[in-house]
């Protein structure tokens, strides 16, 4: 990202990431859940919580925060 013409957007690398771990899921006890969170995680969601980590915000709290 560093090497980019424009300026980055953390929130969107974050999504990425996120998006690649779903992708990787292999546990058959798991697959079917994250193949349910690929339709909603996007680039809002991970902006509020990488956001609000910043300020310290809890596991609990950013659970709440997507639970929205």
């Amino acid at each position: 990202m560093a090497d980019s013409p424009r300026p980055g957007d953390v929130y969107t690398a974050v999504l990425h990431l996120v998006q690649a771990e779903l992708d990787k899921e292999k546990d058959p006890e798991l697959v079917e859940l994250a193949e349910a969170l690929k339709t909603h995680v996007n680039r809002k969601t991970i902006k509020q919580t990488v956001m609000t980590s910043v300020y310290g915000v809890t596991f609990i709290g950013a659970k709440a925060q997507i639970q929205k």
